[in-house]
């Protein structure tokens, strides 16, 4: 009798074992596997995971951070053979999360994060129309649980970057937006992560999520905000760091590298050498070379190689090899730049901006003057004292080619912009746009963006709209997408403030 009844208490015990809710438990295990994860350290993460699983199988929340892995691993090396491997994964994660608790916040957001997660990665592969409806679901699913759970913080730092970064697409893709069912508003969007990112810095439970956070606040006002300050603000926050990781350097030399800011990486220590611990990022390699082309070192070129020779995916290899073509103009090396230019044309795909200009440059067999091209690379690194020494030794009236004069005009209105000399600034932009208005380049569309943020720090709004607009305008050059983009955020911005002062 005993025995029978031994035997009913341990099926009685396995059964309500086996039927217990399955749920979401952000313990500390969690917290410390998640910030591990988006810090690209994957295997000591899943040790985390491993242990957690064993001792909590009703725990779904390792799901998502094993799914922030398979996504990160996908999207940063590009490869084909690894994304055929992982992609199931979503599916499988997705049908063991919904079977679980749906009165927690975490059930929506996790279903939210991983569709999120693979629309990024299927936009790689060119599967846009299954990363549109996966973007559908998650906006969906993070408005539901807004409406639910008002209070929980992840969603509005998921729900505000996209509504941020739908808010700032450019013109042409709205109807894309309207086909997916999402909208979103740029200040909002921004807002409502600067809301949860005090939340990170005061709240324990949530403090996982404030390099995310940061990050996400830092890149909107780095790229989108009409202030340089805003830029060096977020490098500085970043300098306060003390453990870096790739995600953080990427975030650290493409800031840098967009602003000006170059010279701040060689600043740093271990912006690229990451031990084993840490999942390889081959782009950083890529940018650590730009950097030090922009400075004028000799081994630029070391870096750039390094990523070619071991990312094995599509995008930014045109970019790369214009580069190398770049250091080897500059460098004098004439047999080199033969062959750097003719690589242009051989692998990679033209996705992103980038890779699209450096495609158009070799189509149109243009090779770029020297000097000129010596003064836009120390500008794009920031030393602009020395690009305008490069200027000034150029004659104008020898300048053969309209686009050379052109660009010549754009160079000098860079300079003196970055360097607060606006009269000069103005003067070399309208001149540009008089001359250049109607060549294949993106010079005239660019001044007229740089004009557009002159006139708003002068606040004079009306004029600053005029050129941000007309900045649209031009439709066939390189960098139309990211241009058009940059003027959506700026319109947004200087409409924003001209309602404020009507108040």
């Amino acid at each position: 009798m005993l025995a029978q009844g031994k035997k009913v208490f341990i099926l009685i015990f396995f059964i309500s074992n086996f039927c217990a809710a399955q749920n979401f438990e952000f313990n500390e295990n969690c917290q410390r596997a998640y910030k591990l994860a988006i810090s690209f350290r994957f295997e000591e993460a899943n040790k985390i995971l491993e242990q957690e699983e064993a001792n909590n199988q009703n725990n779904l929340i390792p799901l998502l951070i094993r799914d922030i892995e398979d996504a990160s691993k996908v999207f940063i090396t590009e490869e084909k053979s690894v994304y055929e491997k992982l992609k199931a994964n979503k599916k499988l994660r997705e049908a063991k999360i919904e079977k679980g608790n749906k009165k927690s916040p975490w059930y929506l957001y996790s279903l939210a994060e991983i569709n999120l997660h693979w629309a990024a990665v299927r936009l790689k592969f060119e599967e846009y129309i299954s990363s549109a409806m996966e973007v559908n679901r998650a906006f969906g699913m993070l408005k539901e649980n807004e409406k639910k759970f008002p209070s929980f913080g992840p969603t509005h730092k998921s729900l505000g970057l996209m509504r941020s970064m739908i808010g700032s697409l450019p013109d042409q893709y709205q109807w894309l937006l309207k086909f997916v069912g999402v909208s979103g508003n740029f200040y909002e969007g921004y807002n409502e992560i600067k809301r949860f990112e005090a939340i990170t810095e005061k709240d324990s439970s949530m403090n996982a999520f404030a390099t995310e956070t940061m990050l996400f606040a830092g890149i909107i006002e780095a790229n989108f905000m009409n202030s340089d300050e805003n830029a060096i603000a977020f490098l500085d926050r970043l300098d306060k760091v003390k453990n870096f990781n790739p995600l953080l350097s990427y975030v650290y030399l493409s800031t840098a590298l967009k602003t000006g800011q170059s010279e701040r990486i060689f600043k740093k220590n271990n912006i690229i050498d990451f031990d084993k611990r840490y999942f390889q990022f081959q782009y950083l390699n890529l940018l650590y070379g730009e950097a030090k082309l922009c400075r004028g070192d000799v081994d630029a070129d070391v870096y750039i190689k390094k990523f070619l020779k071991n990312f094995k995916g599509k995008n930014y290899i045109k970019n790369a090899n214009m580069r190398l073509w770049w250091y080897s103009i500059v460098n004098d090396k004439a047999e080199d730049a033969k062959k750097y230019f003719e690589d242009i044309n051989g692998s990679g795909i033209t996705d992103v901006d980038e890779d699209k200009y450096a495609l158009s440059v070799y189509q149109k067999k243009y090779w770029p003057e020297k000097s000129l091209l010596k003064a836009r690379i120390l500008f794009d690194g920031g030393y602009y004292t020395r690009a305008l020494q490069v200027m000034t030794k150029i004659d104008l009236d020898k300048l053969d080619r309209s686009n050379d004069r052109v660009e010549f005009m754009y160079r000098l209105g860079r300079i003196y912009q970055r360097t607060n000399n606006f009269p000069q600034a103005i003067n070399s932009y309208e001149k540009t746009i008089q001359y250049g208005a109607e060549l294949p380049e993106y010079f005239a569309a660019s001044a007229c963006f740089e004009l557009g943020k002159i006139y708003e720090l002068k606040k004079d709004y009306d004029k600053s709209l005029l050129y941000l607009n007309k900045s649209k305008t031009f439709k066939n050059h390189s960098y139309r997408t990211s241009l058009n983009q940059k003027a959506k955020a700026a319109i947004n911005r200087v409409e924003a403030k001209k309602e404020s002062e009507k108040k």
